[in-house]
Order: structure tokens, then C-alpha cells, then sequence
């Protein structure tokens, strides 16, 4: 299946609206004539996109045109798990059918005129016979309107779903479940990354994938009764725990010899002290406090009424120590690294599971990284690690990575991108519909991808043709959505596109640098005097311009202003001598 084009009545801001996704041929919807025509498009380029990607659709627009309701109108309509049918028009191409599939609501339906020369079936629902796409939702923005969740052929990979979504049979409210959204996220954010470093795929980007996982700790970490909602009255008594836990594990760290033997006596003692600092000991006799200080570690059983978590600690502890060598530790003896190429696929997936098990809510005495070098911690860069995060939460969704056959996709999909270029350099946003085009079919293989994306970024918009932008223009009592004829963006360059009105109607600088020549511009032009020290300003502001033609009429400006003064000068002085 592939979607084909779109008629909305009526969706916020959107009226009357539709919109075409490059197929090879595009319709149009006369509301008063209930008409619907198709007509081959002349420019349709067979096959433009690589073999497994059947098209890319791209929906730009100033903020507030409404490119992210038209993507929330396809999210809350196409999903096999929504309820509801829309008042609109929606198209698709079946290739196992050889035929379009027209879903009409039937408020549209029941006097329609169908004019195309493809063969066709009309349907006023879209839950039907038909294997529709699975619809998979991408977005690294933290305001995203869609609603946290998975439903039915969609699959939700928003950074707010990752955090906030619940998992299967746990609350997101809970202190003490070791589940907290932050942490889960977290440790499943670089699960997925790392999964997807050690697949097959052919990853030819232009980043340099990280090599290392760091694991860092705080070697002297700092109670804070505030931060762990210590009850005040209690404080002391933690204290006294905390101090003989440390010095207990100082003891200890004082006759181990390798760099390795005492970053793993420090890990065991902080997952230790995470779980003091989140429970109450009140309950708990001194008696019992002299015992466990004998071997700190089971502070975690009585903690957690006996469920032996110490056997979780040491499991954990004793993991991580077959996953460093001994020359893996810093010298501070605060981080670790772990050689992901060195390393079984599934072996620091299930560390970062141990870990997450552990880990209490907003702990921070163990940390995570990934690094490109030994010895060096966070080298990669945020936008290094956004694109990583964008193909890993993709690599995800694979046949390879779901095990659950409800969440297993198997014929089609719709991806939807809004904004794919946030937090991404210029040089990997020109990269972005490469990177789709050449990782997706390995990604997805077998299986008829389809791509819709939002974007502010003239590096996407120069990789696709007309025919597959929708240009969205106007106010918010009308939108026009249309593939303006005289836009050819497909190999564009960088700034015709930005200079375009569409990008930028309001001038081709900033708006602090527009003001500042706007106040240069109206001294030079004024007959008042000019102080020695503004003329000095004007003149380095003038000569710091980089756009040449502007700094060569400004100069000019400034040239004349400036001689034209000293000759005034001049005649007003010859003027008091009688000359």
C-alpha cells in the first residue's frame, strides 16, 4: 500500500485542504462539485527513490501553517487501532491489487464522481479488507501533540512516548520501582543505539560511530537529605549508616591493588548507598544495622523485606567486571570502558538491563556514555547522538528487534518525520533523505516504505523534487496547500531556496543585525553632527559586514557623509577668516 493523496473538511486550521504525495498521478477534490479527478503527472520520475523506499513527501511551511496538524490528522486517521472514520478523502495505491483504494467518508461518498483512468474500488471506511500501512511516528521534539501511545498499527517512536509511555504492568509514578521515565529511557535509549552499532546494516555516515560504552561513578558522593526526601528527624541516623557504609568500603579499597578490582568495590558501593538513600529506616533495629554492616550489601535484602536485590548487585557487579580489562579503568578510578566492537551483541543489552533494575529514581551515582576513544568521556556530540537516536529508535521497530508478533510489522509502512533535522549540523541535514533512502530497505527488508516528513530545513527540501513538497502558505482562515509550479527545489541551491520568500519573507539577515545597519544607515543619512566616537563605531560595524555589495554602498555612504563634512567644515572656517 502507499497513501496518495488527501482531502481534509475540516481539522484546526485545515479547510478544504488537500494535499498530493508525488504519486504518479494527482488528484484534486471540488467541494460544490463533489468531483474527484485524477490525472497522470508528466513530471513523475519511475523508481526516483531507492528500491524498497516508494516515496518521500515533504510538508514545509512557516510555524503555524499547519504541516504538524495535517501529520496528527494522518496519525489519528490511518492506524488500524483508531476507532473513528474521517470527513475526508483518503487514496490509496494498492500494488498487490494493481488498484487505488478510495476511502470516501460517507457524508462525501454517496454522490461522488470519480474521474481517473486507474482502475479503482470505492470503500466509506477505512477499517476494511484492506491490509492498510502500519504507521510508524517519529519525532525528537519534546512538545509533540500526539497522544503517548501504541495502538494498532502505529507504532509510537516520540521522544515523549520513550519517556513517559508506562511499561507493560508498572507506574511511572513509583520512587522505588527502579522504573522510573527518566531512567528507563535512558538506559533504553543506548540499548537501542548500541543494537543498532552492532547490526549488520551498512552504516555509511558521515559521523564516527562511537566505540566505547563509559560507565562513570561518583567517587565520593554526597548525601542530600533533600534531594531524597530524607524525613528530618531521621537525617542522623542515615548519616551514621552512610558514614560507616563509605569507611567500610574505604577499608576495602585501601588492600585492593588494581585499578579495576576497586572501580567495580566503587560501583557495589554506590548501587548500595542508592539504596539507602530511598528508604526509610525507622522500621530498622540498630541489632540489624551492626549485622548488615558486616557486609554492607545486604543492606539491600532487609531494605526490600528479603528478595535477596543483593544477589542483584553482585550479579551486576560481577557482569560488568567479564566486560572490562584491567586496562579499561581510568586512573581516577571513576570510569570504565567497554569495547562494544569486542563485545557479544547481547551481552551489554543485558548489563544495561541489570542496571535499569537497580537504578533508583534520579539516581546519579552511576552514569553512561558513549565515546569514540578510550579515556575520553562524552565525545560524542548531541547532534552525533540525535541521529543516532532517530535510526536506532527505527532499527527498533525491525523484524530483527520485535519479538512480540503483534508489534511486528510485515507488508507496508508510513513513516512520519516531524522535523528529522532537529538538534542535526547543516552537514547531516543535507544528508538526511540519503541516509533514509540507503538505511531503511536494510532496515525494513521485504517490506514497501513510505516517508512523510515536516521540515524547516532548505538542506532537506533540495534533495526532493516539487512534486514531492507540499508548500504550505496563507493565514489561519485560509491554507493553501499546493506544488507551486515555478518552485523547482530539487537540486537547489542552499540559498536560492533560503532567499525564497517562503523561507525567509522578512529579509535574508538577522533581525539584531537589520537594526544595528538600520541605525548606521540612518546616521550616515542625517544632517545632525556625528560625535568622533560614533563615527569610529559606524565605521568598524560597516567594515565587520560580510555581504560585499552592502559594505561597498555603505562605505560609500560613509565616504561621503564624512568628506562632505570636513568640506563644510572647511568653507565655514575660510568663511570667518574673509578668505
Amino acid at each position: 500500500m502507499e497513501l496518495v493523496y488527501t482531502w481534509i473538511k475540516g481539522e484546526k486550521i485545515l479547510n478544504n485542504f488537500e494535499l498530493n504525495m508525488g504519486w504518479k498521478d494527482r488528484f484534486s477534490y471540488d467541494p460544490d462539485l463533489n468531483i474527484l479527478i485524477g490525472e497522470e503527472d508528466p513530471d513523475h520520475i519511475k523508481d526516483f527513490f531507492s528500491h524498497g523506499v516508494s516515496n518521500i513527501t515533504a510538508f514545509v511551511g512557516s510555524n503555524g501553517s499547519g504541516k504538524s496538524t495535517a501529520l496528527e490528522f494522518l496519525i489519528n486517521s490511518l492506524p488500524k487501532g483508531q476507532s473513528q472514520d474521517p470527513v475526508a478523502i483518503i487514496i490509496h495505491y494498492s500494488t498487490q491489487y494493481q488498484k487505488l483504494i478510495i476511502y470516501a467518508h460517507e457524508s462525501v461518498a454517496k454522490k461522488l464522481q470519480v474521474q481517473t483512468d486507474r482502475h479503482y474500488e470505492l470503500v466509506n471506511t477505512l477499517r476494511n479488507q484492506y491490509d492498510y500501512q502500519d504507521v510508524i511516528y517519529y519525532t525528537n521534539s519534546f512538545y509533540d501533540r500526539v497522544i503517548e501511545r501504541d495502538l494498532q498499527g502505529l507504532h509510537n517512536a516520540s521522544l515523549s512516548n520513550m519517556l513517559f509511555a508506562p511499561s507493560p504492568g508498572k507506574s511511572t509514578n513509583s520512587r522505588r520501582t527502579g522504573d522510573s521515565f527518566t531512567l528507563r529511557f535512558k538506559f533504553s535509549e543506548y540499548a537501542r543505539t548500541i543494537a543498532f552499532l552492532y547490526s549488520n546494516i551498512d552504516k555509511n555516515l558521515e559521523i564516527s560511530l562511537p566505540s566505547y560504552l563509559m560507565i562513570s561513578t561518583i567517587f565520593s558522593p554526597e548525601i542530600d537529605s533533600e534531594d531524597y526526601y530524607i524525613n528530618p528527624e531521621n537525617s542522623q541516623r542515615y548519616k551514621e549508616l552512610y558514614d560507616q557504609i563509605v569507611t567500610y568500603y574505604n577499608d576495602k579499597l585501601e588492600i585492593t591493588t588494581t585499578l579495576k578490582a576497586k572501580f567495580l568495590l566503587i560501583v557495589e558501593r554506590n548501587l548500595v548507598l542508592d539504596e539507602l538513600m530511598l528508604h526509610n529506616l525507622l522500621e530498622i533495629k540498630s541489632s540489624l544495622i551492626q549485622s548488615m554492616l558486616k557486609n554492607p550489601v545486604e543492606i539491600a535484602d532487609i531494605l526490600h523485606g528479603g528478595s535477596k536485590k543483593s544477589n542483584q548487585i553482585t550479579d551486576f557487579v560481577d557482569y560488568l567486571g567479564n566486560l572490562i580489562g584491567e586496562d579499561d579503568v581510568s586512573a581516577g578510578m571513576n570510569i570504565a570502558w567497554i569495547d562494544i566492537r569486542k563485545t557479544s551483541p547481547r551481552e551489554i543489552p543485558g548489563l544495561l538491563a541489570q542496571l535499569r533494575r537497580l537504578s533508583n529514581y534520579d539516581s546519579n551515582f552511576i552514569q553512561l556514555g558513549l565515546s569514540h576513544q578510550k579515556m575520553i568521556f562524552g565525545e560524542s556530540s548531541s547532534g552525533e547522538l540525535a541521529l543516532l537516536s532517530m535510526l536506532s529508535r527505527l532499527f527498533a521497530l525491525s523484524s530483527s528487534q520485535q519479538r512480540m508478533a503483534n508489534l511486528q510489522i510485515y507488508d507496508s509502512i508510513l513513516i512520519l518525520m516531524d522535523e528529522p533535522e532537529l538538534y542535526l549540523h547543516p552537514i547531516y541535514q543535507k544528508n538526511v533523505i540519503n541516509y533514509l533512502t540507503e538505511l531503511l530497505p536494510q532496515i525494513f527488508s521485504n517490506i514497501n516504505v513510505q516517508v512523510i516528513l515536516t521540515s524547516h530545513s532548505p538542506f532537506i527540501i533540495s534533495d526532493l523534487p516539487k512534486r514531492n513538497v507540499c508548500f504550505f502558505t496563507g493565514n489561519k482562515s485560509f491554507i493553501a496547500s499546493e506544488l507551486m509550479e515555478h518552485k523547482q527545489t530539487f537540486a537547489a541551491n542552499i540559498h536560492t531556496l533560503l532567499s525564497d520568500s517562503f523561507f525567509l519573507d522578512n529579509g535574508f539577515i538577522g533581525t539584531f543585525a537589520k537594526k544595528k545597519l538600520d541605525t548606521v544607515i540612518r546616521d550616515l543619512n542625517t544632517t545632525k553632527e556625528i560625535s568622533p566616537e560614533r563615527k569610529v563605531e559606524i565605521n568598524k560595524i560597516i567594515v565587520s559586514i560580510g555581504e560585499p555589495i552592502l559594505k561597498r554602498k555603505l562605505l560609500e555612504m560613509f565616504n561621503d557623509k564624512f568628506n562632505q563634512d570636513l568640506e563644510n567644515r572647511i568653507t565655514t572656517i575660510e568663511k570667518r577668516l574673509g578668505i
